[in-house]
This record gives structure tokens, C-alpha cells and sequence, in this order.
């Protein structure tokens, strides 16, 4: 089955080539971005971590195709309480994403998608390196590596009068590989999405959204042996836009619920769990971009993120207490030459942590930072 997703890919490739090869390079849109990123943090648990990664991405454009490739070089290094430090410098995987873009030939206009997963970064880590699978509220990439993974897409969109409205649907064939020493042949199970997102034009400045996301998760297996299932996703979230001369301000508030998990049997087969081990999330989030002049742009973001406890009880080892994240950041971009762009921005945040599995006795505080400098060309 691998192997068949393979040739797959590199007949999607392909043909993306054939589509695109004869035209002259004058046709083409380019865009180059890398970059520096930083991630520190630090518990008052003495626990730490640090992450820094190069951002390595290639896009192009010719009439109605749209292709980039993004991958990055980093160095992810750990500091577990009790323990040893450790760290890993890797490749990321190779992110390619393609789409063709119908516009005005049908009641709805049409983009068809595909993207593809290449496993270039790590995987079958030690036990130690496990411990590098970091929580995605501390830094800024936590899987290290995947298998290979093809996600077509399509989405259908129209706009009339005031309204504006869009449905997309995925489905994502995920490719089997060794997660650690321990864990070979792991087989994630394949995904499908939902979504749909409306737009309403209040005022020539002012737009509502509501939008809305489902994801169901096929069955893990390890060796061929079922393991696990990832409960129902979904999510719904309001949002409100402004943009007004040198303002752009959008507000939203998201809402995440995941069903029960399913976990294998001593006997066999998968049960689904007594109590749901996820929380309920509620997200909001502000951003702003002020245009100093045609050359200089600020921008300021703002997130809350609120985590329910789980519904096991606490002391059990699947209890995952309430969390609460703040963030703030702030970011200059500037056109530095006609075909040349950078922005420098830092953020902080603030994590409030229950009791987990992870430290059962007593909760936790973590603080960090995350510093980036970036660059992008267009040719």
C-alpha cells in the first residue's frame, strides 16, 4: 500500500509538471521565503526546552496552479524534570501542496487540491527522543516526523450580493512507519474533514463570519493490530472583521469538542473509552495590522485559550486537568527592495496547567518566548 501511494504521488507530480513545463519562466510568479525561529520555555517545575528552525519554502504560480514545497532545518533540545537533557537535529517533512483554481465557469467556483506529506523528517526515535514530541502550546513544530500522506481536496465557494459562502471536504490516505524503536509498522488511521465557512458583509468595512470544521479519524494500528481510534472532532466559531484604510482587525471565538476514543483490548478490537479523555476548548483570538506608510506595517496579536478538564476523575491516570494559555505578539514588516520583504516579531505566553498524567501531584506554570526574523523574495 505504501509503495502504491508513492507511485501516486510521483504521477500527481508529474503531471503537475506537464501542466506547467511549457510555459516560459516570465509566466511564472515566484516566491522564496526562509527565516530564523525561536522557542524557549521554562516551567516552575525547573523543567525547560528550547526549539529553533529554519523555514525552507518555495511557491509558484501560473494562471490557475498554485504550488509550494516547505520543509524546514531544526534543532529541538529538552530539559525533563528528573532527567537528562535531550535533543535531536533533524529535517522536517516536506510539505508539498498544490491546487487549481476554476473561477467563473460554473454557479460555484471550484478549487481542487492535493497535498502531499514526504517523510523527510524523524522518526523511529529512542525512548529518550520520545520526549521530544513536545506539547503544541510550547513551540512551534511538535511531530518530528510522519509517513507519507496524500490529502486531495476539494472546495466550492459563490458570492452574491452581501453573502459569501464556502464548503470544503478532505480526505487524508496516511502512510505507515516506524514511530519509535519500540512502536514499528504504526499504520495512523486515514482522516476526513469537513468544512464550511460563511461570510456576511455588514458595512463596506465590517464582515461576520461563522465558520465551521469536523474531522473523523480512522483506527491506528500497530503491526496490523488494532491500537487506537481518535475520537470526532469538531469545531464552530464566530468571527467579525474590520478594514478600513490603514486598519485590518479581525476577532473570533472558537469552540473544540472531541468525542470518546477508542482503545485496544487485552482480547482484541477496540472499546471505546468509559469517559471522555478530551476537554472542551474555547479559543479566541485578535489580530491588527496598521500600514505605517506603503512600505512598513505593524502588527499585534492577541490569544486566550481555555481547556477543560477531561471527565475521568482526578487521580486516575487518564485525568487531564483545565488549562489556560495567554499570548501576546507583536511584529514590523517591511518592503525592503521591490522584490524583497522581511518582518521581525516576538511573542510571549503564559500556560496555567492542572494536574496531568504527566505530573500527577501538582500543577504547572510555564512561560515562554518566541522570536522570529523572516524573509520573503518574489521574482
Amino acid at each position: 500500500m505504501k509503495a502504491i501511494k508513492i507511485v501516486i504521488g510521483i504521477l500527481c507530480l508529474v503531471s503537475v509538471w506537464c501542466i506547467i513545463g511549457p510555459a516560459s519562466a516570465a509566466e511564472f510568479e515566484y516566491t522564496l521565503h526562509t527565516g530564523f525561529h525561536f522557542d524557549l520555555w521554562r516551567s516552575d517545575a525547573d523543567e525547560s526546552g528550547f526549539q529553533f528552525h529554519t523555514p525552507i519554502e518555495v511557491a509558484g504560480r501560473y494562471d490557475a496552479f498554485s504550488l509550494r514545497v516547505l520543509s524546514a532545518v531544526m534543532y529541538t533540545e529538552t530539559s525533563p524534570e528528573g532527567r537528562d537533557d535531550v535533543s535531536v537535529s533533524n529535517f522536517a517533512d516536506t510539505k508539498i501542496n498544490a491546487s487549481y483554481e476554476i473561477i467563473g465557469r460554473f454557479p460555484v467556483d471550484i478549487l481542487i487540491g492535493l497535498d502531499l506529506n514526504l517523510p523527510t523528517g524523524e522518526t523511529r526515535l529512542s525512548a529518550d527522543d520520545l520526549l521530544l514530541y513536545l506539547d503544541p502550546d510550547l513551540v512551534s513544530i511538535t511531530q518530528l516526523g510522519e509517513g507519507f500522506n496524500i490529502n486531495p481536496t476539494l472546495v466550492l465557494g459563490r458570492e452574491w450580493e452581501r453573502w459569501a459562502a464556502g464548503l470544503g471536504a478532505g480526505y487524508v490516505w496516511r502512510g505507515s512507519y516506524d514511530y519509535s524503536e519500540e512502536v514499528e509498522d504504526y499504520d495512523p488511521g486515514n482522516i476526513f474533514t469537513l468544512s464550511a465557512e460563511v461570510h456576511y458583509l455588514l458595512t463596506s468595512a465590517w464582515q461576520a463570519r461563522l465558520f465551521a470544521q469536523y474531522a473523523d479519524y480512522g483506527q491506528d494500528t500497530v503491526r496490523d493490530a488494532a491500537f487506537y481510534e481518535e475520537g470526532d472532532f469538531m469545531m464552530i466559531g464566530v468571527g467579525l472583521d474590520y478594514s478600513a484604510g490603514p486598519w485590518e482587525t479581525s476577532v473570533s471565538l472558537r469552540s473544540i469538542q472531541r468525542a470518546k476514543s477508542r482503545f485496544d483490548e487485552p482480547s482484541g478490537g477496540i472499546l471505546k473509552e468509559e469517559a471522555n479523555s478530551h476537554g472542551d476548548e474555547w479559543v479566541a483570538d485578535l489580530f491588527c495590522r496598521y500600514a505605517l506608510d506603503s512600505r512598513t506595517t505593524l502588527k499585534g496579536l492577541a490569544q486566550f485559550l481555555s481547556i477543560d478538564a477531561n471527565d475521568y476523575p482526578r487521580g486516575e491516570d487518564l485525568y487531564v486537568g483545565e488549562r489556560q494559555k495567554f499570548a501576546l505578539g507583536l511584529a514590523v514588516a517591511r518592503q525592503l527592495l521591490a522584490n524583497l520583504s522581511g518582518e521581525v516579531g516576538v511573542k510571549g505566553f503564559i500556560v496555567d496547567d492542572d494536574e496531568t498524567w504527566y505530573h500527577p501531584t501538582s500543577g504547572r506554570r510555564y512561560r515562554g518566548l518566541s522570536a522570529a526574523v523572516t524573509f520573503t523574495g518574489t521574482f
